[in-house]
């Protein structure tokens, strides 16, 4: 399972898919906020939409926490 997360950040205003660990997967939701891997920080964001699978050429990180 995947998030779309809307990252909290002056200069980008877009979305970011990110894995939902096994841990959080029966919690997450649409529209709470979550702490996620971001460049070289941790940064807060929202999550927009939940896929089932998502098709990348690269590894993707997973949510911290929320």
């Amino acid at each position: 399972m995947v998030a779309e997360v809307l990252v909290e950040t002056k200069q980008i205003d877009k979305t970011f898919t990110y894995l939902v660990p096994k841990s959080l997967s029966k919690k997450i939701q649409v529209g709470i906020r979550v702490l996620v891997p971001f460049s070289n920080r941790q940064l807060e964001g929202f999550v927009m939409d939940i896929l089932p699978t998502f098709d990348a050429n690269y590894e993707l990180k997973e949510i911290i926490s929320f």
